[in-house]
């Protein structure tokens, strides 16, 4: 599947081969992006220490619904940004995952976060996340193709992900106002 969009040339330099399946994975997992905000799915994130309080400003309503009830570790705080361990902090991290019914995560950095794919696959929560193209983008399940791994294209793609989840509310907002004025008529 990934030779569908790059291909290799003789000084190593990636070329994409087929830039309307490129453009049609990307736009398609961007609208997917903003149909995961518009209807509130819950959504983890997880990135590098480098966006760690944009990774928390993402997980932020995760940490509102943390009650007296539920089991509280200080490495909630950093949730999402230290990368997963084979150790018993992950399945105390899966377990507060389905007690939030979480089911959907965006990955920041997949190579990064390769633990935590795979153990967010083993327990059947989806995953999205940025791929360089010159990676395996079968490695989550939704990819976002990225021209190369790049800090850069990581903020850009951030940036992106601000707008769409503003561009998502205010579709909300509109479409229920929308609804409202036609029942008072």
């Amino acid at each position: 599947m990934r030779n569908l969009y790059f291909s290799n040339s003789n000084q190593g330099c990636t070329l994409v081969t087929n830039t309307s399946k490129f453009f049609t994975l990307y736009t398609t997992s961007l609208s997917l992006i903003k149909d995961i905000f518009y209807y509130k799915i819950k959504l983890v994130f997880f990135g590098t220490p480098l966006f760690k309080h944009e990774i928390r400003s993402f997980n932020i309503l995760l940490y509102k619904n943390i009650t007296y009830n539920t089991p509280f570790d200080a490495s909630y705080l950093l949730l999402g940004v230290l990368p997963f361990i084979r150790n018993s902090l992950n399945s105390k991290t899966l377990q507060f995952f389905s007690q939030m019914n979480i089911n959907t995560s965006f990955i920041g950095d997949v190579f990064y976060h390769k633990t935590a794919i795979t153990y967010l696959r083993k327990v059947g929560i989806l995953t999205t996340g940025l791929v360089p193209i010159t990676s395996n983008v079968l490695s989550v399940d939704i990819a976002i193709p990225l021209p190369r791994d790049s800090v850069f294209l990581q903020i850009f793609m951030f940036k992106v992900l601000i707008h769409i989840k503003h561009f998502a509310e205010y579709s909300r907002y509109v479409s229920m106002l929308t609804v409202f004025k036609k029942s008072n008529l």
